[in-house]
């Protein structure tokens, strides 16, 4: 299983209602509106423990884009990317659903009957699946489907699981069988109202009473497991002669490129046909597509450079070269063009450039002159409108001077302008000038006209205050009195004495000496000071005494005076002021308006002159340039110095070439299984786009041969015009390698000559080279690694036995052993040995000249082809009897033999002779039984006449029940650690399981309970009560149809929709790791990256840490549960032992859910609990055929570097190469310094011995 993948899926994008009647995508979720995929079935390359078999294995993955667009559906922008999921906003939202399994029939009835599948789409839904087809299918897997709204904000939800074609048989291949395990252990972990659907046919095959199964029930608890007991015996087959007969193969439509419609005429169109690639044991075809010639864009690089390099990259750009074309960017400002002037363009375009700074200097100063002139003109204009604007700002001043003195008559200032045109005068004045009322408020604020000045007003001021107190003190006065206190105060030359007489009688300043004319004169100017101007004149207004209105009158003429001369300074000030403002405002605005001007005038003739220097170069070769200046910079020494950044890239020519896709074809699992078993067996091959590497040719090199090898190695070579170059490389990074020239090894044709043939022996990693012209042969061999191709001694000449007659040599093929076979023109094919430097003695003399020599894969034969337009044949020759029989001839007639292949699968013996048929585009194959002259013994099973695994069942489709049986044991029920990933919060309901079929009958529930009895004892695993919780019931369609798919209340249990989606999330192990050609290879979200692989080499273990990406968990680490503590528990052992199911069954994790037999590599998974978060680690076997050492020490010292407990498993004893491995183990925990990282090698290991009796257990425990 694989935690992350892209399978496809388009999400919600194009999909549509079923009533659409449009052509259906291939993947038909796109087309059921509502319906998302969470779980996906992939068929990928993978290990089933054995060295020499790597095949096609089935894996469930997490449809990534589904999933992304079914939580953005739920919740808009909760989903990022795939490690940055907001599952804390998605609890905001619940969720309910419901689990369905069952026929396809019943589950496409269920979604007609909700309305998001029409009749068109069901039919293709049940339509039989095509491997490797081209028709709109639903791929096995788990599907969730919007199924309508319960409530106003809750929606029905539906957890499908879509079966495979043959799930539900009880004889289905072993890998449908785990599949099927695996999606019902995912359905019903997730949901716990769980609804079975049966079509007629699988309800009415459901065999409820089985005598025999009872009886031997009985026996199992009597006798043990006899079913474990199966019983061969060896017999000998007739004796054989040596034969090959021929048996009709497989078919794999393929999709052919067009040819071009232009194309150089330097290229053969017959090379646009798909050609099948030669492989011992890999089968492969190419196509080619033409990309014609183009012009590429290399960038520049961006960081800062300084003035000198941007000089030196004057002549490493090539910037003034008159053969390569300059492109400026229009967007360049006038900084960057000068710039660019001055380092490069001057020299290459002379004349552009001075005209250049002719006319931006022309333009600089008409401007400036035209600036100057229209200030002057408006600052003249301004000046004769000085005494007009003087007039309005005093009037406006007097009316703010009238608003704080009432009693003053406006006239008494002076006043000459109109009260409305004042007003619309000053508002136009705040509106142009923003400062205008800032400097208005100044003026008037330092004026200060609340206090009236002059020496006159003041002392007139202080006797009419102090006569005005007296006389309220003192009202009763007589007349005479009165008038002698108002002469004697108001007078300016009354006696000192008279008033210090009149002010002491009346006691106004009591205290005051005879003499004391000082405190007198300040004791008057206190009184005085007492009351504002302002008030005091307001004061004036209220007195009606005859005797006080000369004085009064008086006072006012000189506050009238005073304010009048104060009035006029400040209005002539704030004048000047404004005119100041005005003609600053101005002349900004003219100076932006010319500056704009000339900024667009520069600009155009900016434009002009990249345009003309962009039209005087060539356009082959281009280089396109924008450059900006940045802020000053300051170095260590503290020079101020000025930075660019260049930005552009130079555009370079590519001539067209070849582009070769090789498609990648592979076998299903169950087809390897099945072909291990029976070697007649015809597997039906798929081709994926995923396994579809590319490489680029240019036009001229021809490809002479070509071979793939084991682990995705491609063999190629090519012939150029003067030599030969061999390549060898994984087929992801033969573009690589061809694109750097890295070759193994060169030959130049002036010492191989003409003619020259190749052949390749994959086991013997030999080379032969034959050189028809030179009659010369050469050996080269790989080493074990593949990385250098080594000569073996010198040319070997094989003029001495063809004679000196005209002879070439026209084929060539390896033979098993260092032996090659030579077929030339005189139609004769002979063995050479490079042991023995000779030609075997015996000779084989053909009928004609083949087009084509292959030498079967398992070394029995040697196949020829005769591509003849009339009868096309083939001939197959035994090399033990090579020249002394005549051979066999097999015919073909209709099979196309050009281009033909012959491989092998599985095993090197299943041998198959593939071709392509241009007609019907697709790849035919005929299977070769190759008979050896011997006598054969074979293991048969007694009473069986049948050595598939496809036994004949007494059952044929209990297991749409019996699969929870499946379920239980091979995962755990009642685990010892149990996750607890769904909270409180959530509302749980009874788990059940609803069987719905046509005639419903009450024999489910007995069967159930008898299933669940079976299992506790045969198991005899722990099981609590979960399994006797579940409320089992059966019902017919409609019935369902009516009380549940339509029930308002829709009573199933309800989640949070974040804890629910983390819950499905952590049962998904991620692979981690892996362990190849001695190295520990980190994966990145699961997947293998050679870019990461690279940044780590040599790369400190916090890097390694901060590069490491755990896919959907990381959401889960870095937010959902960060402030839990994490506990590691991981496995170790040898291969094949238990260690993914006792893992299982400690933290409840679903390791070895896919159809490998053995883990691969280092699987994670977790386990959510109350406290802390379980992450377990399922590690690879040691002690493998396929591990070297090395690696074996890897896992082990990863293992327990990082675990908090280990559980070894193992069976019985120690052997001696788990002792190594510990050896080995403690002298390799150095590399990681355990003194230096102290948090690593903290783990507790548990050793787990199986199959120990009793009277072993003292024994064991010493060992």
């Amino acid at each position: 299983m694989h935690n992350v993948g892209n399978v496809g899926d388009a999400g919600d994008k194009g999909k549509r209602s079923g009533q659409a009647r449009e052509p259906f995508p291939l993947d038909l979720v796109d087309a059921i509106n509502g319906m998302h995929r969470l779980l996906d079935l992939i068929s990928e390359t993978g290990s089933n423990g054995w060295a020499d078999l790597v095949h096609a294995v089935d894996k469930v993955i997490i449809a990534q884009d589904s999933l992304k667009h079914f939580i953005n559906a739920m919740s808009p922008g909760a989903y990022t990317s795939i490690t940055k999921v907001d599952f804390k906003t998605l609890d905001r939202l619940m969720i309910k659903p419901l689990g369905v399994y069952g026929s396809k029939v019943g589950i496409v009835r269920l979604l007609r009957s909700i309305n998001i599948v029409s009749e068109d789409l069901a039919r293709l839904l049940l339509s039989p699946t095509e491997v490797g087809g081209s028709r709109p299918t639903l791929s096995s897997g788990l599907y969730i489907v919007a199924g309508g709204p319960v409530g106003p904000s809750e929606e029905r939800h539906y957890v499908i699981y879509w079966p495979e074609d043959s799930t539900w048989d009880d004889s289905a291949a072993s890998s449908v069988s785990r599949n099927r395990v695996t999606f019902m252990r995912y359905l019903t972990k997730i949901c716990d109202q769980v609804v079975a659907i049966l079509s007629s046919k699988h309800s009415a095959s459901i065999v409820w009473d089985d005598k025999d199964n009872d009886s031997s029930d009985t026996e199992s608890v009597e006798t043990g497991d006899p079913d474990r007991l199966v019983t061969f015996v060896v017999e000998k087959t007739d004796d054989q002669e040596d034969g090959a007969k021929l048996r009709p193969g497989f078919q794999v439509y393929i999709a052919f490129v067009e040819i071009p419609a232009e194309c150089s005429p330097d290229v053969d169109p017959s090379i646009f046909i798909p050609r099948l690639l030669h492989g011992e044991t890999t089968q492969a075809f190419s196509t080619v597509t033409y990309i014609p010639r183009r012009i590429l864009w290399k960038e520049f690089d961006h960081r800062p450079i300084s003035r000198m390099l941007l000089e030196q990259m004057r002549g490493t750009h090539d910037f003034d070269r008159s053969e390569n074309a300059l492109v400026l960017s229009e967007s360049l400002d006038e900084k960057a063009v000068k710039i660019l002037v001055d380092v490069a363009l001057s020299k290459r375009f002379p004349e552009q450039c001075s005209k250049l700074n002719a006319v931006r200097r022309d333009i600089r100063e008409d401007s400036h002159k035209e600036m100057k002139k229209k200030q002057r003109l408006f600052c003249q204009g301004l000046q004769d409108e000085e005494r007009a604007l003087w007039s309005t700002l005093r009037e406006s001043v007097v009316n703010d001077v009238v608003k704080l003195f009432p009693t003053i008559v406006p006239a008494s200032l002076s006043s000459h302008v109109p009260a409305n045109g004042i007003s619309s005068t000053i508002e136009g004045l705040r509106h142009l000038y923003p400062d205008f009322d800032d400097i208005y408020r100044q003026c008037v604020k330092s004026a200060k006209f609340e206090s009236i000045k002059g020496h006159e007003y003041r002392s007139l001021k202080e006797r009419l205050v102090t006569l005005l107190r007296l006389l309220g003190r003192h009202q009763n006065l007589g007349s005479e009195k009165r008038t002698e206190l108002i002469q004697v105060l108001i007078s300016e030359h009354s006696p000192l004495h008279a008033m210090q007489a009149m002010t002491q009688e009346s006691g106004l300043f009591s205290g005051l000496k005879d003499t004391d004319e000082e405190s007198l004169k300040r004791e008057m100017k206190k009184m005085g000071n007492t009351v504002s101007d302002p008030n005091f004149l307001l004061e004036l207004k209220g007195v009606d005494d005859g005797d006080l209105q000369s004085p009064i009158k008086g006072v006012l003429a000189i506050a009238c005076t005073q304010l009048s001369s104060s009035i006029d300074a400040a209005v002539t000030k704030m004048t000047h002021a404004v005119l100041q403002m005005q003609q600053d405002s101005c002349k900004s605005s003219i100076q932006l308006e010319f500056e704009t001007e000339e900024r667009r005038l520069l600009e155009d003739v900016l434009v002009a002159f990249i345009r003309e220097i962009n039209a005087a170069t060539p356009t082959e070769v281009c280089l396109s340039l924008l450059l900006t200046q940045r802020s000053p910079q300051t170095n260590v020494c503290g020079t101020c110095y000025q930075e660019y950044k260049l930005i552009g890239g130079r555009e370079m020519p590519e001539e067209p070439k070849l582009q070769f896709q090789v498609h990648m074809v592979d076998l299903t699992s169950d087809d390897k299984h099945i072909m291990q078993l029976n070697s007649k067996h015809i597997p039906k091959p798929t081709t994926s786009d995923r396994r579809s590497p590319v490489f680029h040719l240019p036009i001229g090199p021809r490809i002479v041969f070509s071979q793939l090898l084991e682990n995705e190695r491609f063999l190629l070579i090519l012939a150029h015009r003067n030599k030969y170059s061999i390549y060898l490389a994984r087929m992801s990074e033969m573009d690589a390698a061809l694109r750097r020239g890295k070759t193994a090894k060169t030959l130049h044709r002036n010492k191989v000559g003409e003619g020259v043939l190749f052949a390749f022996d994959e086991e013997k990693r030999l080379l032969s080279v034959c050189s028809s012209s030179m009659l010369q042969l050469y050996a080269f061999v790989f080493d074990a690694t593949f990385r250098t191709l080594q000569a073996q001694g010198t040319p070997i000449s094989l003029s001495q036995w063809y004679g000196q007659a005209e002879v070439s040599i026209l084929h060539m093929a390896p033979v098993c052993g260092d032996e090659v076979v030579l077929v030339d023109s005189t139609m004769q094919a002979r063995v050479f040995s490079f042991v023995t430097m000779q030609f075997r003695p015996a000779s084989l003399q053909l009928q004609s000249i083949p087009s084509a020599i292959y030498s079967f894969p398992d070394g029995s034969c040697l196949l020829c082809l005769h591509d003849q337009a009339s009868q096309p044949s083939l001939a197959v020759y035994h090399w033990e009897t090579f020249g002394s029989t005549d051979g066999i001839s097999l015919d073909v007639p209709k099979f196309p033999l050009k281009g033909a292949v012959l491989t092998s699968m599985v095993s090197r013996g299943c041998v198959f002779l593939l071709g392509l048929d241009t007609d019907r585009q697709c790849m035919k194959s005929v299977a070769i039984d190759i008979t050896r002259r011997a006598s054969d013994f074979v293991f048969k099973q007694k009473g069986s006449s049948s050595t598939s695994d496809n036994l004949n069942a007494h059952t044929l489709h209990n297991s749409i029940i019996d699969c929870h049986k499946e379920v239980w044991t091979r995962f755990p029920v009642y685990a010892a650690v149990r996750r607890r990933t769904i909270t409180s919060l959530s509302e749980r309901q009874q788990k059940s399981l609803t069987f719905i079929t046509e005639i419903p009958t009450p024999l489910f529930v007995p069967y159930f309970s008898e299933l669940i009895r079976a299992f506790e004892r045969e198991a005899k695993k722990p099981t609590g009560d979960e399994l006797r919780r579940i409320e089992v019931s059966a019902a017919n369609f409609e019935s369902f149809r009516n009380t549940v798919v339509f029930d308002p209340n829709w009573n199933v249990s309800r989640y949070r929709v974040g804890e629910w989606l983390v819950d499905l999330l952590c049962l998904i192990p991620i692979h981690i790791a892996v362990c190849r050609e001695n190295r520990f290879i980190p994966l990145a979200n699961g997947v293998f990256s050679a870019d990461l692989e690279r940044s780590l080499l040599g790369a400190e273990v916090n890097r390694i840490v901060d590069k490491l990406s755990f896919g959907w968990y990381e959401s889960i680490f870095q937010s959902y549960m960060a402030l839990k503590p994490v506990k590691v528990v991981s496995s170790m052992g040898q291969q094949s032992v238990g260690k993914s199911f006792a893992l299982n069954h400690l933290v409840d994790t679903s390791f070895a859910g896919s159809a490998m037999r053995t883990t691969e590599g280092v699987w994670m998974s977790v386990t959510p609990t109350d406290k802390e978060l379980i992450v377990a680690l399922d590690f690879e076997g040691v002690d493998s055929i396929e591990r070297s050492p090395q690696e074996d020490t890897f896992l082990v010292l990863f293992n327990t570097a990082i675990s908090n407990l280990v559980l070894f498993r193992n069976n019985f004893a120690f052997s001696r190469d788990i002792s190594g491995l510990f050896q080995s183990f403690q002298s390799s925990a150095f590399v990681l310094d355990p003194a230096a990282n102290p948090s690593l090698f903290q783990s507790t290991l548990a050793i787990i011995i199986k199959d120990v009796v009793e009277s072993d257990k003292a024994e064991i425990t010493r060992e």
